[in-house]
């Protein structure tokens, strides 16, 4: 098509468009003119009819007031005995209900007027109803007690000359006459008798729907009216089965039709137009806010007029016409017009086309072009040899480009090379890619696309590519390059390149950052102490067996195992030394070990070790497991040369089979970890394997611990005491003894819950508590006349070791007002094989304050006569164990005799428990033992109970 034609169909379409856009535009203007002086109108039609609804209120209050002041009200408000003023009373009653029938009758929107006096619960005096067969007044015995209602006491403390009036209401114990969709309101005002003393109130139920009736007849044919309830609810709507009535089983608001006015309501706007606005909706309304009621206490209500945009049909269809005729005219004139300009500008760009379409190069441009015009075509012509110069300078400099490019490309660190799509001939290659693989570009070309496969896929990198059109970031390792294993990132695309199809591949170095990320993973799951598997890589890969295990219906093992005594070794001779027992013993595990199985540390001295699934029968996985266990147990009982000592130290094992029902991981673990500490508990270097009746042992152990939080925390614990007496039998001193009284068990014995509170470290606080409530007691005995010498508090190793211990010692005595002298500690012998200076350092800090101390189960333990010289004791405690068969066995007699020749050697007081007879009494007090406890003398009693029975023996 010729440039001139096309001019022509451009200039024709751009005249049509833009008289098209400007009657469109002139008319949407005259159009939107028209609606906003309807919707100025329709406003003020609204306020008129707001206003006449007001009038209608007015009328209601100025009849209300006219009631109020009625001279007969105030005489009968209360009621008289004496029979004259009674018949006074019912004769102005009837009277005020002769008034009230002629306010409604002359009144069709009133449906009931009454009198309420507030006396006697608000009871009606005078109502008058009206109904479906015309007015009556209700009899006294109908009438009711109003006192509840709002419009009675609601309107009890407004003012002279205030009303009351009430929401919209569905009934409003109006006459029968209310219909359907036919809303009610009361409106009240109060009576005040000669003194200004409110003393009734006249009500007036108003059928708002004869009220309406007269707004209606104002609003026009053309439009409907709206009115709407303090909370949107409709009151007139075009649509009755939306007007609010009994037979709507639902509310419906304004806000449903009209969104615009549910945020309205909220407001303090008075009035707002919805449509009428360009490309909105067909129809026009406006809405004003009413206030019906006294003062600050009106309520808003909303009135509306909605008018449909085809009742001004008429004079849009005039406008749209005259613009019309306008526009066909302008398309006219432009059509010619089009023509005469298309014509008058192709004719020399024509010339400058045929001068183009001679010339080949720039020399022959200057002589043909029409280079020296000084219109447009002159601009065109010199416009086309620049670009013809500056496209040969381009050619120029992209071929320099090209030459810079490559110079770049050898320069940058990765390697870059271009090969040929389909036989893989070399067509470029940078320095880099030499170096980095230390082989000719044509021989590694497509080396890397080739041979590097999809692990998942078994797909080539090159198909990959061919597939996909690129590759982006694909990691390859390239093992005895250049003499070392390496890593790349390798990229690649499909290009062209001097018009082959060819394939631009990236490399770069990545081999240090796998190593790193290597060494990061070393840390991320395992052991930085032992070099073994940490939990997180534990939990993984026995979720891989456990899974294999269940698929393929095989067995393995775990083993779980805890260094013996290993805390004593940390604590005696130092962490370091501990982390060389930990390192030597994760090496002996794993040597001990198969290539499949796995090795962890989970902390501290803890071990797992988790055994392939390999075994078809449970049976042959459980002796698998014992000879594996075996061959730990072992070679971790081989002693330990540690920095220029030996050590020994073994360990207990727990092992369970998997896979067994459906349990998840960690019970797996835990099954393991409660059969080792079964084997912990039967003395420890032993192997133990889980059983179902573990669980239930495991699982009333943790109840057991739970439940002692619960006491601790709720001080369910109480003290009884046990007498300690001399030769006489008189009680000298008591050993306070701990027992906690379960809220269902009632009192347990320590037996039962101490071993689980120095396994929790919960014995610490309770320790404590016993401290302060024996000082307690011993002061209230000492205030009560009860001369003991002292009492003694048995104290757990764990609580002595606390830094404070000493401190609590203090504040214990501080707050019962008690002498140091007056507290006697008993330890155990246990304490002595721990930091012996430190245990030296606390005792004698102890013995300075006053306070005794006393080596409880003495010959049970690790004592021996050098630590009894160094320490600064004054009581040694002959155990029970002892003295149970003193009489019948010689061996134990040797033992007691040796206690307390040797006690009497190092100037310490001896005691002995567990005295039960008298044979055993006078055994130990024939070898010069003077002081005794135990069930022949008293059992353990409660603080009071010891008083009542020792006191007299004390004095």
């Amino acid at each position: 098509m010729r440039i001139s034609t096309k001019l022509i169909i451009w200039f024709f379409i751009s005249a049509v468009s833009l008289s098209a856009l400007m009657g469109y535009s002139s008319f949407n203007k005259n159009r939107q003119l028209v609606l906003d002086r309807y919707k100025h109108d329709l406003v003020k039609t609204v306020d008129i009819l707001a206003a006449r609804l007001l009038q209608g209120m007015e009328r209601v209050e100025s009849d209300l007031t006219v009631l109020s002041h009625l001279s007969s009200l105030t005489g009968h408000t209360t009621p008289h005995s004496s029979a004259p003023e009674k018949t006074r009373r019912e004769g102005g009653l009837d009277d005020l209900a002769i008034v009230f029938r002629d306010f409604v009758e002359s009144h069709p929107e009133y449906l009931d007027i009454s009198f309420i006096e507030f006396a006697n619960y608000g009871k009606e005096l005078v109502r008058v109803n009206r109904t479906s067969d015309g007015i009556e007044t209700v009899t006294p015995e109908r009438l009711k007690e109003k006192g509840h209602v709002p419009y009675v006491y609601k309107a009890r403390i407004l003012g002279a000359n205030e009303f009351y009036y009430s929401n919209v209401n569905l009934r409003q114990e109006s006459s029968s006459v209310i219909e359907a969709n036919n809303p009610t309101m009361k409106v009240s005002v109060p009576v005040f008798n000669g003194a200004d003393i409110a003393v009734g109130v006249i009500t007036i139920g108003l059928a708002l729907n004869k009220l309406f009736e007269q707004l209606e007849l104002g609003a026009g044919d053309d439009t409907d009216l709206y009115l709407a309830g303090p909370e949107g609810d409709m009151l007139i709507h075009p649509d009755v089965s939306k007007t609010f009535g009994l037979d709507r089983g639902h509310r419906f608001v304004i806000g449903l039709e009209y969104p615009e006015l549910s945020s309205f309501i909220k407001t303090n706007s008075k009035s707002i137009v919805i449509g009428g606005g360009y490309g909105e909706s067909n129809e026009i309304a406006a809405f004003s806010k009413v206030f019906i009621g006294t003062n600050n206490k009106a309520i808003p209500y909303i009135m509306g007029l909605r008018l449909p945009v085809s009742s001004l049909l008429p004079i849009t269809t005039q406008i749209r016409t005259a613009t019309l005729e306008i526009v066909f005219a302008f398309v006219i004139v432009s059509f010619f017009a089009s023509i005469m300009l298309s014509r008058l500008l192709t004719s020399p760009i024509n010339k400058v086309i045929t001068a183009i379409r001679k010339n080949a190069d720039v020399e022959q441009s200057k002589a043909l072009l029409p280079l020296d015009r000084h219109d447009e075509v002159g601009v065109l012509a010199q416009t086309y040899l620049t670009m013809r110069q500056r496209i040969d300078e381009q050619i120029a400099s992209l071929k320099q480009s090209e030459t810079d490019l490559h110079n770049a490309l050898d320069s940058i660190p990765s390697m870059v090379v271009i090969v040929e799509r389909e036989e893989g001939a070399l067509l470029f290659a940078n320095k880099k890619s030499e170096d980095l693989l230390l082989a000719a570009p044509d021989s590694i070309s497509f080396t890397l696309l080739r041979e590097n496969r999809d692990a998942e896929s078994g797909e080539t990198l090159l198909q990959e590519l061919q597939t996909k059109g690129e590759l982006t970031g694909i990691e390859v390792f390239l093992p005895k390059v250049n003499g070392k294993d390496i890593w790349v990132l390798l990229s690649a695309i499909q290009v062209n390149y001097k018009s082959n199809k060819a394939i631009l591949m990236s490399c770069s170095d990545i081999t240090e950052k796998k190593e790193n990320e290597s060494r990061i993973t070393q840390l991320a799951f395992y052991d930085p102490l032992t070099g073994l598997a940490n939990r997180r890589l534990l939990i993984d890969r026995l979720k891989q067996m456990i899974s294999v295990a269940r698929r393929q219906n095989k067995f393995g093992a775990i083993i779980f195992m805890d260094l013996d005594r290993f805390k004593f070794l940390n604590d005696s001779a130092g962490h370091q030394l501990g982390d060389e027992l930990l390192i030597q013993a994760a090496g002996r595990i794993k040597a001990a070990l198969r290539d499949m199985d796995t090795a962890a540390r989970l902390g501290g001295d803890e071990f797992v070790v988790v055994m392939d699934c390999n075994c078809s029968s449970l049976e042959i996985a459980a002796n698998e497991a014992f000879n594996v266990a075996s061959r730990i147990r072992d070679a971790l009982n081989e002693p330990y040369e540690l920095t220029g000592t030996i050590h020994y130290c073994s360990a207990s094992m727990g092992v369970t089979i998997y896979p067994d029902e459906d349990l998840q991981v960690n019970d797996y673990i835990q099954q393991a970890d409660t059969a080792m500490y079964l084997a912990k508990d039967g003395g420890g270097n032993t192997i133990n394997f889980f059983e179902p009746g573990m669980k239930k042992s495991a699982s009333a152990r943790l109840e057991l611990e739970k439940e002692l939080r619960k006491a601790v925390a709720g001080l369910e614990f109480e003290l009884y005491y046990q007498a300690q007496v001399d030769v006489d039998g008189k009680a000298v001193s008591a050993e306070a003894l701990i027992r906690w009284n379960h809220p269902v068990k009632g009192l347990v014995s320590p037996l039962e819950f101490i071993p689980a509170a120095e396994e929790t470290g919960l014995i610490v606080p309770i320790g404590e508590w016993v401290l302060k409530q024996a000082c307690v007691q011993m002061r209230d005995w000492l205030d009560a006349g009860m001369p003991l010498s002292h009492v003694s508090v048995n104290v757990s190793n764990k609580q002595f070791w606390q830094p404070n211990f000493v401190t609590v010692v203090k504040t214990a005595l501080q707050e019962a007002k008690l002498l140091p002298q007056m507290l006697m500690i008993e330890l155990t012998e246990g304490i002595f094989v721990q930091d012996f200076d430190d245990v030296v350092e606390k005792m004698s800090e102890l013995k300075i304050l006053g306070v005794a101390i006393s080596v409880d189960d003495f010959g049970t333990g690790y004592s021996s006569l050098s630590y009894l010289k160094k320490l600064p004791l004054s009581q040694l405690k002959i155990d029970k164990s002892f003295v149970r068969d003193i009489a019948l066995d010689a061996s134990d007699a040797v033992i007691v005799e040796t206690i307390i020749a040797m006690a009497k050697n190092l100037d310490l007081h001896v005691i002995a428990e567990g005295v039960e007879t008298e044979a055993q009494r006078v055994f130990l007090l024939s070898r010069g033992c003077g002081s005794y406890q135990g069930y022949y003398f008293s059992r353990p009693l409660p603080g009071d109970e010891f008083f009542k029975c020792w006191y007299g023996q004390c004095q």
